[in-house]
């Protein structure tokens, strides 16, 4: 069986951990209260937070009532180990996150502190740390926090870091559109085990352990960062292919980084196949045993597949009927069926009125959306509908009625106009009898 290493959270998500991407997570537990002060007082820091040495470990730091400063500090005394921080609320939230880098809180000098702790969208000042361990990486081992206020302790929780022999370690390749640049491309790529040589090819590695010393290709070349390396080359032999051709990308929220090598890298040749093998070598610090996952793919010559987004419409629900000026709502459904990330313009057309939307859609996904299209030029009666996708093959099609009131048609109209007076045609009816009256009346005097 292969060991692997993970970095695993046994309490509850801090939820407001967004302003720190590129940290890894970690989550809170109870107050830490110390005292009767401080349960009418919001200090705490997380009762224990469970991480993989090695990784960015999130401390959050809640201050008290209309306090903006605390001294936080994160100790371990059977390894000698003490790292002390002033921290400062910059942005008034009355959080501090603090982010405590446990690769390199052992072996980094003094004068590069800041590489082990930092606050995010806060400040830390006064940053000093003793230990006897200066030549070595933290091992694993429970690490108390306590947080100090005017020198007297207001809250203490603690950080467990632990080899975890469960976590999966994967590979991907997936392939973007060639137009875009990196970032783009990859927010728009989707999976494929044979990317063509004039797309951008993506390389995604899975390894939350290296996220706390390597930050670039450099670290994956040669013997590499403490040995973790990245290794490409053809199936059947030939040269490795220049790592140097590839844009870094980093994304330690997600516990991955990515090789992405533009379009046309001339160290791929097309009708080839490629192995990348990424390994973290038992030298590691954090291996357990040596770890190596490899992935196959083709490169294919340029433009040998068609590909791209495909999106149409595949559903309308329109009203039966609306009244003149109002709003005619329609529920449009699309779907890309294509193996892009892409974005089209829908179009809803009543008559000659018509309204637009940009609809952005992942490959092989669909959506629902309301469009409403505004009905006061237009005048009573059958109006036809059409909506479509500009440039797609399909357009859907019907009818709407458009009334001059909400009211029922009446099926049984009077004669008569109705009036204020009375009902329809009641004012006639009363003249005539009312004549009939005076013409009786008037023979019985005779």
């Amino acid at each position: 069986m292969r060991l692997r290493l993970t970095a695993t959270v046994v309490l509850a998500l801090a939820c407001c951990l967004a302003p720190l991407a590129g940290v890894t997570t970690a989550s809170t537990g109870g107050t830490g209260a110390m005292d009767a002060q401080a349960s009418t007082t919001p200090w705490s820091v997380p009762d224990r937070i469970v991480d993989q040495p090695g990784d960015p470990v999130v401390v959050p730091v809640r201050l008290g009532e209309n306090e903006t400063t605390a001294t936080v500090t994160i100790a371990n005394d059977s390894i000698g180990y003490r790292l002390t921080a002033t921290v400062t609320d910059q942005n008034g939230d009355g959080r501090v996150f603090l982010v405590w880098n446990t690769y390199h809180a052992g072996v980094a000098p003094e004068s590069s502190l800041d590489r082990v702790v930092s606050a995010g969208l806060d400040r830390v000042t006064n940053a000093t740390r003793s230990s006897a361990r200066r030549e070595a990486h933290l091992p694993e081992g429970r690490y108390d926090v306590t947080v100090t206020h005017d020198d007297q302790q207001v809250a203490a929780g603690a950080v467990v870091l632990d080899i975890d022999p469960l976590r999966s370690q994967s590979m991907r390749v997936l392939e973007g559109p060639p137009e875009a640049n990196a970032t783009t491309a990859l927010a728009q790529s989707s999976l494929s085990s044979a990317v063509e040589l004039d797309e951008w090819l993506f390389i995604e590695v899975n390894d939350s352990s290296i996220h706390g010393y390597v930050t670039g290709v450099a670290g994956l070349t040669g013997r590499g960062t403490e040995g973790v390396t990245m290794h490409i080359q053809q199936k059947n032999g030939g040269p490795a292919v220049d790592l140097s051709e590839a844009e870094f990308v980093h994304r330690p929220q997600r516990d991955v980084f990515v090789l992405a090598f533009p379009p046309n890298t001339s160290s791929f040749e097309a009708d080839a196949t490629y192995r990348a093998t990424f390994t973290v070598a038992e030298s590691n610090p954090y291996a357990v045993t040596q770890e190596r996952v490899i992935q196959d793919f083709r490169v294919l010559p340029a433009g040998a597949e068609q590909d791209g987004s495909n999106i149409e419409v595949v559903e309308v629900d329109a009203q039966e009927s609306v009244i003149e000026g109002k709003d005619a709502m329609f529920t449009v459904t699309l779907l890309n069926s294509g193996e892009r990330t892409g974005t089209a313009t829908l179009n809803v057309s009543l008559d000659h009125v018509s309204t637009t939307r940009e609809i952005t859609l992942s490959p092989q996904t669909r959506t629902t959306v309301t469009v409403p299209v505004n009905t006061e030029p237009l005048t009573e009666g059958t109006i036809p509908y059409r909506v479509s996708v500009e440039g797609g093959e399909r357009t859907l099609t019907g009818d709407l009625n458009v009334t001059l009131t909400g009211d029922p048609p009446n099926t049984n109209p009077t004669l008569a106009p109705r009036t204020e007076e009375g009902q329809p045609g009641f004012g006639l009816v009363a003249g005539v009898v009312a004549v009939l009256l005076l013409v009786g009346a008037a023979r019985h005097r005779v």
